[in-house]
């Protein structure tokens, strides 16, 4: 049985990615160097484990709207309230995102390395992500066609700093992120939509995805004895005598029930393809720098409880990786099809009202699927509107101020239970202010060290753009040319007067975890080292320590092109974080 919007799309946002941790550790080469100079005694490097996603903190994003529906950014930690449950929790942190934080940071001119008087041309990274999916499994032909001429016009307006994807859930259509609008505009010509309109009111009987559900799944019988009677007059058997109806209802039923089942499987079939491609997009995305935003253009879909759980994780990841979903109504303004007052035999007849209430309840329930998906996320859901030039403007776009709060379950039980969230707004000065975020999250079944907590720490802010500086570090790239190919060297010094040292047995403990990664130009992940080093010190190496810092070197074998490098610094004791980035240009010739 399907669950409600509620439940469907709070599990979709609320589990942990464990697929997508192992997929990103599989990318990152771990080694034992940690330093361009042997380690002391007193200061151990080694390999790292894989990394893992932390569970013990509940993330929720919340966009704040006044009456005028713009978004508002001056509320501060004391004018909200998150009930777990309908138990008030601590906040644990609280930040908001604002238009100047959306800006991309200016890459800074790269100097050659054998002629430092001579600035090599700067590298432009991509400054936005989107990966626009096409539902070609539920759009209908006449709906696509509009769908698709907006688009065209959209793409042609994006910014050549902007990487655009194009994928359908069907698989038949896949164009890996690129800024070639040629390119674009050639795999939206390519879709075609797979659906055929269920609002046919000729079909005997007529059935949707929606009332197969009822009939099927929640043994509903207000359904079945509305269509079987539908049958029972389209097909136009004898029912004069009690024993001939009580025959051909008896066959109706039957009719509607196989039809029933066959829309049923085929209804499943189309939602786990859809979830399927939106959860390898959603992997995919988290290992984008920078702004990511997925674009979900369907009429929406109804989901079975037995695809939540394969899709929660990853759309759990969406959320901590700051991906947005904004979800994009394909039907534009929908009106329901059996009001036509050309048709009024139709509107006669006694199962009129039946088949016209499941168009209309299947409708808003799989376009409410859409606006929990954008809601959750902090998006943007474009409904109940025909112009769908203006909707791609909007969904190509993020609110200007998002709220980023997160909260420790207090007593959680391991137990994977749905827990629903709600937030409550506070003495705000502005009234008639709304909020939109979550609606919940399933606990874990098992609790998670503090190691593993710090894994999925690190690779969370690999796979951002954003700088960090908790921790004072000097980033430095330089290239050398070798034949064909080029060595990257990135250098990470690291001041250490900033960390916290653990008192044990005369010495100080700490560790600092340093990642260096790759990408091109267009944000694919290269390559990626990990380095740990744990400190043993006494007093006196720790203050010489303390004044030399710790240098960490990584190299890697690349061919000439633009590159942009990505460090992330964490120690263990104060479990503080420092992340920078830079550019590296390597000239063909």
């Amino acid at each position: 049985m399907h669950l409600s919007i509620r439940i469907i799309v709070c599990a979709l946002l609320a589990a942990v990615l464990s697929a997508s941790s192992r997929a990103s550790a599989q990318q990152v080469e771990k080694t034992a160097s940690a330093s361009s100079q042997q380690p002391a005694p007193d200061i151990v490097s080694h390999e790292e484990t894989t990394f893992k996603v932390r569970v013990n903190n509940v993330l929720m994003r919340v966009v704040v709207r006044d009456a005028q529906g713009n978004a508002v950014g001056n509320l501060t930690k004391d004018n909200f309230q998150i009930l777990d449950n309908g138990k008030p929790q601590p906040i644990a942190s609280f930040s908001v995102i604002g238009p100047a934080a959306n800006q991309a940071p200016e890459a800074a001119p790269i100097v050659s390395p054998t002629n430092p008087d001579q600035p090599v041309r700067e590298v432009a990274p991509p400054q936005q992500y989107f990966a626009y999916l096409f539902d070609d499994l539920h759009i209908d032909r006449e709906d696509l066609i509009s769908v698709r001429n907006a688009a065209r016009k959209h793409m042609l307006q994006l910014k050549a700093s902007d990487r655009a994807a194009v994928f359908t859930t069907s698989g038949r259509v896949s164009l890996d992120y690129t800024s070639d609008g040629t390119a674009l505009l050639a795999a939206l010509d390519r879709i075609h939509a797979l659906y055929e309109k269920p609002e046919d009111r000729n079909k005997c009987p007529w059935m949707n995805y929606y009332t197969a559900d009822l009939i099927i799944n929640k043994g509903d019988p207000e359904p079945l004895n509305a269509l079987a009677q539908q049958t029972i007059e389209c097909t136009g058997r004898d029912t004069d005598s009690p024993s001939s109806y009580a025959k051909v209802r008896a066959d109706s039923e039957n009719i509607v029930r196989l039809t029933a089942q066959r829309e049923l499987s085929q209804g499943d079939a189309g939602t786990k393809m859809s979830l399927s491609v939106l959860r390898d997009i959603v992997r995919d995305l988290t290992g984008k720098p920078g702004e990511r935003t997925l674009v979900l253009v369907s009429p929406g879909f109804l989901a079975q409880e037995e695809h939540i759980f394969d899709v929660s994780q990853d759309l759990d990841r969406a959320l901590r990786s700051n991906i947005v979903i904004n979800s994009l109504d394909a039907r534009g303004l929908w009106t329901d099809p059996t009001m036509d007052v050309s048709n009024k035999d139709f509107a006669a007849k006694p199962y009129a009202r039946y088949i016209r209430e499941y168009m209309d309840s299947g409708a808003r329930a799989e376009g409410s699927v859409l606006g929990e998906l954008a809601d959750g996320t902090g998006g943007v859901w474009f409904h109940d509107n025909n112009d769908l030039l203006e909707g791609f403007r909007r969904t190509a776009t993020t609110p200007d101020y998002v709220y980023l709060i997160a909260f420790t379950p207090q007593n959680l039980k391991y137990d994977g239970k749905f827990h629903n969230l709600k937030v409550v707004l506070k003495s705000a000065s502005v009234p008639n202010l709304t909020a939109r975020t979550r609606k919940g999250y399933f606990a874990p079944k098992a609790a998670e060290s503090a190691a593993e907590q710090a894994q999925s720490e690190i690779e969370d802010a690999v796979f951002s753009r954003d700088e960090r500086r908790e921790i004072p570090v000097d980033l430095h790239t330089e290239f050398f040319r070798a034949h064909d190919k080029a060595n990257v060297a990135v250098v990470t010094r690291v001041d250490l007067r900033m960390l916290q040292f653990r008192k044990d047995a005369g010495r100080n403990l700490n560790a600092l975890t340093v990642v260096s990664a790759l990408f091109d130009r267009n944000g694919r992940y290269i390559a990626g080292q990990e380095k740990k080093i744990e400190f043993r010190m006494r007093d006196e190496r720790l203050q010489l320590q303390m004044r030399k810092g710790i240098t960490v070197k990584s190299n890697f074998s690349v061919d000439p092109g633009d590159y942009m490098v990505r460090v992330v610094v964490r120690d263990a004791e104060g479990e503080m974080m420092s992340a920078k980035n830079d550019t590296v240009n390597i000239p063909y010739n």
